[in-house]
């Protein structure tokens, strides 16, 4: 299993990172949508996306 247990080694070194840009994020005023990363997630087929309907009013 040393997989796993890399896994768990790198689990903890990103949750260090993540409260602290938590925390950084948390304690600024917000003055509307904000992001932390965004990337291109394709969450459909080409052919289908105009009956893909999660954010439709």
């Amino acid at each position: 299993m040393p997989r796993y247990n890399r896994f768990l080694e790198l689990q903890q070194k990103a949750l260090v990172s993540l409260t602290v840009l938590a925390n950084v994020y948390g304690k600024s005023a917000c003055d509307g949508i904000s992001f932390i990363d965004s990337f291109l997630l394709k969450v459909c087929h080409p052919e289908r996306i105009s009956s893909h309907t999660v954010f439709k009013g």
